[in-house]
């Protein structure tokens, strides 16, 4: 599966090129996939930076950073300037390990941390998942169901997988040209009847290259249009936490 993922990676998402510097942001539990990313990288012309962190380095980050947590280092101000493309690759050994911390210091961190999220969104970036024990349990999953599953939603079983998430990605354009027509949506599901304004909206194709996976076209609502109700019926991990149960009710 590795080789199959670096190639999908290097030649679909990130379209590594001669030149390029690459900055790609991993934690020990993907080191398996690492040094086929690499010599493929290095095969492109392309230079790769590796940045890898410990299980929990984040957690010890917010607990122990001190000022940090609200001043960016110049070096990593640099590292981000300097860089052409950025890859990281979400591998956590304990997706809940930061559970306990007090929420304040994460969105300190956030927000004073922004320029650099910035900095990296106005270029070439893809985020993607490698199996780890940690997102099989909050999957519900076994460790190899897990891998299975998600080298299903990669693509990595079919025989040509770049070949594939091309193929998708027309399939998406085409969806967007029927869905630029519209000028308002109505979602419904058990808990959620929600009516949306999208007249004159830009559609986004994500066909993997920025999120792998992917598989969805998006767009966001008028501002003051959104009216109704939605409930989220599938947990998530969001900054350490498993958050579920969420119910958000919009009016104006």
């Amino acid at each position: 599966m590795e080789a199959a993922f670096a190639q999908l990676l290097v030649e679909y998402c990130l379209e590594a090129q001669a030149g390029d510097t690459i900055l790609v942001e991993a934690e020990t539990p993907a080191l398996p996939l690492l040094p086929h990313l690499k010599r493929l990288l290095l095969q492109r012309g392309a230079y790769p930076v590796f940045r890898i962190g410990y299980p929990g380095e984040g957690r010890d980050f917010l607990l122990y950073g001190g000022a940090w947590l609200e001043r960016i280092p110049e070096v990593e101000r640099a590292l981000y300037e300097k860089a052409d493309k950025f890859l990281r690759i979400l591998s956590a050994e304990n997706p809940l390990e930061g559970a306990s911390l007090d929420p304040g210091l994460s969105l300190k961190h956030q927000r004073a941390w922004r320029p650099l999220a910035e900095l990296r969104l106005n270029k070439r970036w893809t985020l993607t998942l490698y199996p780890t024990v940690g997102y099989a349990v909050g999957a519900g999953m076994g460790t190899e169901e897990f891998r299975e599953y998600l080298k299903g939603a990669l693509f990595l079983d079919r025989e040509d997988p770049v070949g594939a998430w091309r193929a998708l990605s027309r399939f998406q354009e085409a969806l967007i040209g029927r869905l630029s027509q519209g000028r308002e949506l109505r979602i419904q599901a058990p808990g959620t009847d929600l009516r949306l304004s999208v007249a004159g909206r830009r559609w986004i194709n994500s066909d993997g290259r920025r999120n792998m996976p992917s598989g969805e076209v998006f767009t966001g609502p008028l501002e003051d249009s959104a009216e109704g109700e939605v409930r989220f019926n599938l947990p998530a991990f969001v900054g350490g936490r498993r958050v579920e149960g969420v119910y958000l009710r919009f009016k104006g």
